[in-house]
């Protein structure tokens, strides 16, 4: 998978990165994740490339 890359949806954490929900004053108010969620971090084990985040709407599922 090293020739591809993705972005993480906007609900899932990934360390470093603070997870909004879509929301700008729940990401304001909160810490970056730790734990990167299993979507993400199997992908990036498998060694595709993770360009950023999404944006998503308010608190969405």
């Amino acid at each position: 998978m090293t020739s591809l890359s993705f972005a993480a949806k906007e609900i899932l954490d990934v360390a470093g990165y603070v997870t909004g929900g879509g929301n700008p004053d729940w990401k304001a108010t909160h810490e970056p994740a730790t734990p990167t969620a299993c979507a993400a971090n199997t992908l990036v084990e498998a060694r595709a490339m993770m360009i950023g985040k999404t944006i998503a709407n308010e608190l969405t599922r």
